[in-house]
């Protein structure tokens, strides 16, 4: 009964497809700076950058695939997203979402998995269904 419906889930892994990856993230409250870090699967920050939203709430992110030096990487990596905000020297609560289509679910080791966008997300992190709107 998941398939076909939007979804969001606490969760910040993701494959990069067609040269870009998709985030959201969330912030507890405003802050004066955020910066939104790439690691690749072994932990490595790969791209670093500022955030465009900085205010209290919900904000997309869309990475391009392109390393902090400017080379492209390959599709079908995995990528997680870290944000790090400030409000000063004050640390403002944060967190990456998984927002998207459900396109499919599958069970591993016996626990079931959603596949939202590009990443395959544990039904344990999922945080909200809803029905499907049309533009997404």
């Amino acid at each position: 009964s998941y398939i076909g419906k939007d979804a969001t889930a606490a969760w910040s892994a993701t494959r990069l497809e067609d040269g870009e990856a998709n985030w959201s993230y969330e912030l507890a409250a405003s802050a004066s700076s955020v910066e939104l870090q790439v690691l690749d699967s072994m932990g490595k920050v790969v791209w670093t950058g500022p955030a465009s939203g900085r205010t209290e709430g919900t904000h997309d992110f869309v990475w391009d695939g392109k390393t902090s030096a400017g080379g492209q990487l390959s599709d079908g990596g995995v990528y997680t997203l870290k944000v790090v905000a400030k409000n000063g020297t004050a640390d403002v609560d944060s967190q990456v979402l998984t927002r998207g289509r459900v396109t499919g679910v599958e069970l591993y080791d016996g626990q079931p998995y959603l596949t939202i966008g590009a990443s395959i997300v544990p039904l344990s992190a999922v945080i909200g269904v809803e029905e499907a709107t049309s533009n997404t």
